[in-house]
Order: C-alpha cells, then structure tokens, then sequence
C-alpha cells in the first residue's frame, strides 16, 4: 500500500513505471505469447520456436514433472531442482502462457522492489527512472536461473540497503531474506553473492554492538527461512529418489566437471570493452555498466558520511563478488568458464547489483536538467543505451537479422512483408506429425530438445542435450533394458535453422549432419515414414509392419 501511496503522489512517475512494467511483460520476456504472433499456433503457443536451446531444456524438465517422472534421475541436467518445479508450475497453469503468466508475476515483485529500494536513496522520479531501466534491461535475458533469480535478489536488495542506512531489520524480513535465499540457492548456487556481503554485514555490526543475543535470534530466522525452501524440495527429491542424483548434478558435476578456467582476460572483460573474448556491441548490451557502477559506488564510499559510506561500500563489494562467482570455476561453478562468448547470458542478475548505481545516477539527472539540460539528456541517454532495442518490437529491432534470414529459408515461412513468422516450420511440422500418429508415451529420440517440447513426448535417452553427439549409440541410446528407441529423428543438413541461417558457424554444420555411417546403420534397425525438407523420422522394424517398408508409404 504505501508503494501505490507513493507512485500516487506523483501520478505521472507512477504511470510511467507502469507502462514500462507492462511494456517489458508484453514484449521483452522471452516467452511472451505476444512477442511473436502466428496465427496458425494455439495461442498458448504463439510464440512459436523463438525460444534459447537451454530454455526448452528448462521446458523439458518441467513437462517431465508433470508426467510423474524426476529431473536428475530420469534426466540429467545441472541445474537447481527449482528452475523445473517453477517450470512445471507454469506449464500445469497452460503450457507456454502459464509460464508467461509465472514470469509476469515475479517481474511485478521486481518492479515494487526495485522502487522501493531506490526511494531509500533517490527520489520519486529517479526511482521510477530506475526501476524502469532495470527491468527494461533485465528482461532481455532468456528464461531461466538467471532471470528467474533476479526478483529474489531485489527483495533481499531492499532489506540490505535498508538495513545498512537504519540499522536494523525485523524478525519477519530476516526470515523472508531467509527464504529468498533459499530459493536463489536452488536455482543457480553461484548467484548467492549478496548474501555473502549483507550476512558479514549483520554479523560485524551486531558484534560492533554487543547484540549477541540479537544476532544468535536472526541466525535462527534466516535459517528457518532458507529450511523453509530448501528441506521440502530436498525431501521431495528423496522421496522420489533422485536425491543422489541431484548431489551428483547439481553438485559434484558442476564442481568437477563442468566449465573451464576462466583467465584474468575473462574478468577483464566485464569491465573493459574488447579485452575479452567478444565483441564491442556484447559488451554494450551485456557489460555496459559494470565499470561505471563500480567506480561510482568507490566515489560514493569515500565521501559520503556514515552510513552512506557502508552502504557503498557493501555495494561495491557485492558487484566484485558477483562478477567473480560469475566466471570462476570452483564451489559456486555453474558456467562455461572457457567460453566467454557465453558470459553475457549470465550477467542479468547483476541487475541487483546496478540498482542503486541507477538511482543515483537518475536523480543527479533530475537535478541537473534545471541548470543544464543538455548534460542531462546525455546522461539519460547513456544510462539507456542497453535497452535502447528493448524500445521496438522483435519484427522491428531485428528487421536486418530477419531479412538475412528470410533468404535461407522456405517462403511459406514469409508473412507478407518478408519477415520469417515460423522460423523453423519443418521442425513444427515433424511435431505435429509425432504428436498426431504415435502414442503419448511412444519412445523418441534425437537432439533437438525444442522438438520434444512441441510433440509433447519424452526423449528415451536421459541425457538428450548433453552428450548429443553424432554417433549412433551417443545419439540414439538404448534404454535401460537394452531396446532401441520406437522412434529417431534427424535433422539434415541442407535445411538451415533461423539461428544457423544467420550466423552458421562450420562446427555446427557439421552437428547437424547425417553421416553415411548413421545412415547405414539406421538402415538396418529403422524403416523411414516420415520425411519433410529439414527432418528424417524412422521407426523400429519390429513395430513398424503397418506402415510397410516402402518408399511409397513414407510420408513426405
């Protein structure tokens, strides 16, 4: 309530933060049902397959959930189990809208959070500013641990700032900081850093105080409220008997296995342009206001009086901190360290991090347009550069990707402009296909996770994404008593994918390629009956009599 009281006081800020929500909600979320209308899909599916690789995989994981079955035990992946229970929360409310409507919500607890903290430290209208820009560059980020971590951060973000400036915090917030970094925990384990700055934080000024009975009542709280998350998805792991298994994916996989050794180039890269493995308009996008954040929030440290000055220097600690769990490999690891290309899908989190970084930066603004307004608009415009794409709808901000694109692909593709409005159709179309003519529980398998998806049926390998090399037996595993799959599908290489139409690196190519070897031996376990100009689907021999074995029954 008093949130709307002060959005209200000046209507105007309020409105305007308002639009932003709903305009980030609509368009900026990856799994918007309105970020790319196809008239010829449900509406639920509307978005069609614009969705990140990992994103389906996170789809996949929670589709299996609600078929009874256990990610980790009946399917490996890394992750926190919360990612796929938050997934199979959405998918149970309606499939890809449910998860839309799930990602809404906690954008909305964003949005409040993200005022609220700033109005600790700035004005209205930079608190609105600041909000607004956050969430606009946030939701650029893919559904997933990241994005999904982000309004948790800002809840605990709030109470950490509060309590650096007053000094105190209730037994109620202990326990939801509690919670919320239970759930952090159990999305992504490396994006507990603020924890690891608010926590000393509390624990050095209780004993500054002498409020040792204080400080032992909050470590009880916190805990209480991170056990309050944590032990029933725990139990719940154990009682389906995955528990072992999501000790040894989530936790000895990502200390052991997963990643590589990061450089110092790598850190480098978060915070100078070029010195990294990416390019200039990655670092823009992604890496923009890391160094001036830090620099900042250095400045502000030095001379800003107490508690200001506690304040900023917890801020800056907690920025380091998340850029080095971010790209080390080690207890936190959950990131391809020897890949930087792949940095900047992770850096959304550090959205908490910038939050007070934008609302002192839009409040000097504010103060400066009387005097000199020219600086000011500089200023407003550089802190909104990031999110400058964010401002036109995908058809527009990727009209030359698209027209790129559209020349590799089949016109059917094309709506009447020339944009691609199903960017992989054949894929779609050998979905349907599954999902029309086999059963529910029909034994598939390929590598394409987004297939599954659409065909709503589950890959007989458990580990589909992770080890899908182009070898027979990697590819297309026997099951657990040694039979093949029902079915195999394989994508050929003539047709390209949106992705590979735009930017089609050699090593890819050559993933999507049916071997003469795979072919052969195909031939001589599996019967072709479905064919289209992407896709090839056999069916096992021994199941396939009805269907007969030649060409003229193969469907096309």
């Amino acid at each position: 309530m008093n949130v709307l009281k002060d959005w209200c006081g000046n209507r105007k800020w309020g409105i305007l933060l308002f639009c932003i929500f709903c305009f980030a909600a609509l368009f900026n979320l990856d799994v918007s049902p309105f970020k790319y209308i196809v008239p010829s899909r449900p509406f639920s599916e509307c978005l069609n397959n614009q969705l990140d690789l990992d994103t389906y995989v996170y789809l996949y994981g929670g589709n299996l959930i609600t078929k009874g079955l256990m990610p980790y035990r009946d399917y490996f992946d890394h992750k926190g189990p919360l990612v796929y229970l938050m997934m199979a929360a959405g998918i149970r409310i309606g499939r890809i809208a449910g998860v839309w409507l799930l990602q809404t919500c906690l954008l909305a607890v964003t949005s409040v959070f993200a005022f609220k903290t700033s109005r600790l430290i700035a004005s209205q209208g930079a608190s609105a500013l600041a909000a607004g820009l956050a969430i606009l560059w946030y939701t650029q980020g893919k559904t997933g641990p990241e994005t999904l971590s982000v309004p948790f951060l800002t809840i605990t973000l709030f109470y950490f700032v509060r309590y650096l400036l007053d000094g105190d915090i209730k037994n109620g917030e202990t326990f939801l900081t509690g919670c919320c970094f239970g759930i952090v925990a159990l999305l992504k384990l490396n994006l507990t850093s603020l924890w690891m700055v608010f926590i000393p934080a509390v624990i050095l000024t209780s004993l500054v105080k002498k409020e040792y009975l204080l400080l032992l009542c909050r470590t009880a709280v916190f805990l209480g409220g991170a056990a309050a998350v944590c032990v029933p998805v725990l139990f719940w792991l154990s009682a389906k008997g995955a528990f072992p298994d999501f000790i040894r994916d989530y936790w000895f996989y990502n200390l052991r296995e997963y990643g590589g050794e990061p450089s110092l180039l790598d850190y480098w890269l978060f915070f100078i342009p070029m010195t990294g493995r990416v390019g200039i308009s990655i670092w823009i996008n992604h890496f923009w206001f890391d160094l001036p954040a830090l620099l900042l929030y250095v400045l502000l440290s030095v001379c800003r009086p107490l508690p200001q000055k506690n304040l900023y220097i917890g801020m800056t600690a907690y920025l380091l901190i998340s850029v080095l769990l971010i790209g080390m490999k080690g207890l936190f690891l959950c990131l391809e360290g020897c890949n930087s290309g792949c940095l900047y899908y992770y850096t959304f989190p550090l959205t908490a991090a910038y939050l007070p970084f934008f609302a002192v930066s839009f409040d000097f603004c504010l103060k400066l347009k009387s005097k000199r307004i020219l600086a000011a608009a500089a200023l407003f415009l550089l802190l909104s550069v990031p999110v400058f794409r964010t401002f036109c709808i995908p058809a527009a901000k990727d009209w030359i990707k698209l027209r790129r694109a559209a020349q590799a692909l089949p016109a059917a593709d094309l709506d009447r402009f020339g944009f691609p409005i199903r960017t992989d159709r054949a894929m779609l179309d050998l979905a349907d296909w599954i999902r029309e003519n086999t059963e529910k529980d029909a034994s598939v398998c390929g590598a394409d996770p987004s297939l599954y998806w659409y065909a709503d049926r589950l890959c007989a390998s458990g580990n589909f994404f992770s080890r899908a090399q182009k070898s027979y037996e990697a590819t297309f595993p026997r099951d657990e008593n040694g039979q093949l799959p029902e079915y195999v599908f394989e994508r050929r290489k003539k047709s390209l994918t949106f992705k590979q139409a735009v930017n089609p690196p050699p090593e890819e190519q050559r993933r999507t390629e049916t071997t003469a070897q795979i072919e052969k031996t195909l031939a001589e376990d599996y019967h072709l009956v479905y064919q289209n100009e992407s896709f090839d689907l056999y069916q096992l021999k021994s199941r396939s009599e009805s269907y007969g074995e030649s060409a003229e029954e193969t469907e096309h």
